[in-house]
């Protein structure tokens, strides 16, 4: 029995040291499996790593190159429309104020340097060749003129002139002062001696009509010359009677003359504003 037990106890001695023996490849083994393992899920893990980033990166250049091209749409249709604007400017802001300033020169001139004085028919001046016919008809001329561009203005104007709502308001508030100065009964009523007499928006509107003309498809105000060449014309003397009858034999004092110094600072407020308009950056 002890010899048996003796044997059985090296048995078990000798596979005790075979499993020991065994044990450290098969942890080596296991141990280089895991580390395979873990390589990989590393190289894995960088390389859907990179690609989330390189997508991140390729939605990011995407988005910033559609905001690029949206700002540069933007920016260039802003520029577009300012150029327009400047054109729309330059084409209506131009002729108003010389219109505007050729009216308000002959007021001035007939109000405060006695040019009223021609505007009478027994008027001589050896050292002024003006005379009656020539003063007055030049005057009706000069106020129909007027009339005419602003009559195309309200026709054809662009809004795009405009930045804003006040902008425009700011603009027709000028004109319409001008023509309420000429037209308005009641109120007001201009003290002084003699009749009043006034120009109604209507016959305004009926002189710039007579005057309006295209050239070579372009918006035109007939000259002088022509004018004078409708002098006999029924139509054109019935249109333009009313600026002759608050002109003609004008005299300080008279109603008819503070009327024309009410639309003379009127106008003098026109002429300023159409300079702020033309006064835009770019311009010379």
């Amino acid at each position: 029995m002890l010899e048996w037990f003796a044997k059985v106890g090296t048995f078990v001695t000798a596979i005790t040291a075979a499993v020991g023996i065994l044990a450290w490849p098969v942890k080596q083994i296991i141990s280089t499996l895991l580390k395979g393992q873990l390589k990989k899920f590393e190289l894995d893990l960088k390389h859907e790593h990179d690609q989330a980033l390189a997508a991140f990166r390729q939605n990011l250049q995407h988005e910033h190159d559609l905001e690029l091209a949206q700002y540069t749409s933007q920016l260039a249709a802003r520029s577009k429309s300012s150029e327009r604007i400047l054109r729309e400017i330059t084409a209506w802001a131009n002729p108003i104020q010389d219109a505007a300033k050729s009216l308000h020169g002959r007021l001035d001139n007939i109000l405060n340097q006695q040019g009223y004085k021609a505007l009478h028919p027994e008027y001589s001046n050896p050292d002024w060749r003006i005379t009656y016919e020539y003063f007055t008809r030049s005057t009706a001329y000069v106020f129909g003129q007027y009339f005419c561009w602003i009559n195309m203005l309200r026709l054809e104007m662009s809004f795009e002139l405009f930045s804003t709502q006040a902008d425009k308001v700011a603009l027709f508030d000028k004109i319409n002062a001008v023509s309420k100065a000429l037209a308005d009964y009641d109120p007001p009523i201009y003290t002084g001696t003699g009749h009043d007499s006034q120009i109604f928006r209507i016959q305004q509107q009926a002189m710039g009509e007579l005057l309006s003309a295209r050239r070579g498809g372009r918006r035109a105000c007939r000259g002088p010359a022509f004018f004078d060449s409708k002098k006999n014309d029924p139509q054109y003397r019935a249109a333009f009677q009313p600026a002759f009858n608050l002109i003609d034999k004008l005299e300080p004092g008279e109603k008819r003359f503070e009327r024309l110094k009410v639309t003379l600072a009127a106008l003098k407020e026109l002429v300023d504003h159409c300079d702020k308009l033309l006064n835009v950056p770019g311009t010379p």
